[in-house]
């Protein structure tokens, strides 16, 4: 029983760092850090090998999420090398040019108006609790994630915050009506921008 809570704990954690990275390589492709997390990923790349190597004495269960997340970073690991590459090769320009023209819409336009800057895009299950929540409510998962990037963002860009997550929660869902009503939309949802360089969180009606 020991073991098996230790494996839960280790797969816990390479979820958990799975997705951190996944947020860290968004930040890095929309320029609000400096350098790709790299050193993370093959951190993080060494330690699912290792552990699909001892996984022969797991439960099917652990067996079979450990490779659920080794092909889980085998698909984000494609995607950041291509994009990487892209960006070493001056190909990427072609995106910068967007976030740019983006950027010169977001200083132009109304409050209100949406965002330049995407949010990374939740996962099916989030997609679906929010869904379930209806029309224009925010899932706790796409509510944590927004939170999660949203502090990493002002961490790099050097502000310093005390909002918690809970309150985070309560001044959106809080502006959710009102946006729906201004806008005349079914749906509304939140992106992390950069404006004056300093983190800003802008509504998307939709």
């Amino acid at each position: 029983m020991a073991q098996n809570t230790e494996t839960e704990e280790l797969l816990d954690d390479i979820d958990d760092r799975l997705e951190r990275l996944r947020q860290q390589f968004q930040l890095y492709f929309q320029g609000l850090d400096k350098r790709p997390p790299t050193d993370e990923r093959d951190r993080l790349k060494t330690l699912i090998l290792r552990s699909r190597g001892e996984s022969r004495r797991w439960s099917t269960k652990d067996r079979f999420r450990i490779s659920t997340l080794h092909q889980k970073f085998l698909s984000y690991n494609r995607m950041w090398s291509r994009t990487l590459k892209e960006i070493e090769d001056g190909t990427y320009f072609r995106h910068r040019n967007k976030l740019k023209r983006k950027k010169a819409q977001e200083e132009t336009a109304p409050p209100g108006s949406p965002a330049p800057i995407d949010l990374p895009t939740a996962p099916p299950r989030a997609a679906a609790a929010g869904a379930a929540g209806g029309p224009g409510s925010l899932s706790d998962d796409r509510m944590r994630r927004l939170y999660n990037v949203y502090m990493q963002a002002k961490k790099r860009t050097g502000e310093k915050t005390n909002l918690s997550y809970d309150s985070l929660k309560k001044q959106l869902q809080k502006q959710i009506p009102a946006i729906k009503k201004r806008h005349k939309c079914r749906d509304v949802d939140f992106k992390v921008v950069l404006k004056n360089g300093k983190a800003m969180l802008k509504a998307v009606p939709k």
